[in-house]
């Protein structure tokens, strides 16, 4: 089918977008965040602000498109560097 996988990537984006959003207005709100997508430096290093619910999140992250919590975490620590 043409433009099938274009589709299902710009699907995988706009679920990617409402999960740094949603986990954007808990964390400003002092809620833990549900994806893991926000960070924060403690003593100079990188590290997600509180998770809601642990063991459960690399579930939630692929339901929203997002890579695993072990990736995302040592993408964002290179950031840092």
């Amino acid at each position: 089918m043409p433009g099938t996988h274009g589709a299902v990537a710009e699907r995988h984006r706009r679920r990617s977008h409402i999960a740094y959003l949603t986990d954007r207005v808990a964390v400003n709100e002092g809620r833990p965040q549900r994806y893991g997508t926000q960070f924060t430096f403690v003593d100079g290093k990188m590290v997600p602000q509180p998770i809601e619910i642990l063991d459960e999140l690399d579930e939630r992250r692929a339901d929203m498109g997002l890579q695993s919590m072990a990736e995302y975490t040592q993408h964002m620590e290179g950031h840092n560097r």
